[in-house]
């Protein structure tokens, strides 16, 4: 009997095999240590984001506001951009598949804030 524990020796093979599921408990909880690193670090960043999201978003509402392209007490800047983009997105998506873009409602916001602008 093993005096120090109060259970009869353990062969090699199962001494062994104990070892191998230590390591892999001790590797699991550092991957699962860094995971948990990795996911806070993404809420803080998803933050900052929608912090920089919300004041770029007030910077641009400014700015058409001067030009005179939002009506007064209503922020139309989110859509502008989100139209913009769909737009794009939708010519890329017609190029894939061999169509063609459809026109612009709203038209390119630079061309619409900017006629002059060669759209480069």
């Amino acid at each position: 009997m093993d005096t120090a524990v109060g259970r009869p020796p353990c062969n090699l093979r199962e001494h062994r095999e104990q070892q191998k599921h230590i390591r892999e408990h001790r590797d699991l909880q550092e991957a699962l240590r860094q995971t948990t690193s990795d996911l806070e670090e993404t809420v803080d960043l998803a933050g900052l984001l929608y912090e920089t999201n919300q004041r770029i978003g007030t910077v641009i509402d400014y700015l058409l506001k001067g030009r005179g392209t939002v009506p007064t007490g209503e922020s139309e800047s989110f859509e502008i951009v989100l139209d913009r983009d769909l737009n794009q997105l939708e010519g890329t998506e017609g190029d894939r598949t061999g169509g063609t873009k459809s026109p612009t409602p709203a038209g390119d916001v630079t061309m619409t804030e900017n006629p002059v602008s060669t759209g480069d």
